[in-house]
């Protein structure tokens, strides 16, 4: 199967959102808004202490729709790698992936997982080193049968 991708900040934003709600972070900083907020509200604190931990505690509980989408839009404008059309073959074997920038073959052993949900498919080869494969490229039945491969060669597929 072969799959051609003109990335947009978009992709990102959504790549990154799957990250963080796939991980166990959003307990994290849902528990720390939540802890921040309740201190501003309920305690007796000074009242420029009890702003800040208010104003904190917003950001926190906006982190992941705001701060990401913001972080995705700067990392897409930085990085020349979301640039040039990449075209991912993917098979039984291996993951080839062809770009102006990078050229390379991956065996379906170096992936150690993989992130999927109805926009986006991450395809992760370490802890920072992924590729991205978003569904608008792709018609349903292509996807089904991405995801479908990627499950049966990856073992830590969610």
């Amino acid at each position: 199967m072969k799959i051609q991708i003109n990335y947009n900040a978009n992709d990102l934003f959504e790549a990154q959102k799957l990250y963080f709600f796939s991980s166990r972070n959003k307990y994290f900083y849902l528990f720390l808004g939540i802890l921040l907020i309740g201190e501003a509200l309920f305690f007796r604190i000074h009242i420029l202490i009890g702003m800040f931990l208010l104003l904190f505690g917003f950001f926190i509980l906006t982190y992941p729709i705001i701060f990401l989408r913001f972080y995705a839009s700067l990392q897409f404008k930085k990085s020349p790698a979301f640039r040039p059309t990449i075209t991912f073959e993917v098979n039984e074997n291996f993951v080839r992936i062809d770009s102006s920038l990078q050229t390379g073959e991956s065996k379906w052993d170096c992936y150690i997982q993989s992130r999927s949900n109805e926009r986006m498919l991450i395809l992760f080869a370490g802890h920072k080193i992924f590729q991205l494969i978003p569904k608008r490229v792709m018609s349903d039945e292509e996807w089904i049968e991405l995801l479908k491969l990627v499950k049966s060669k990856i073992a830590d597929s969610k």
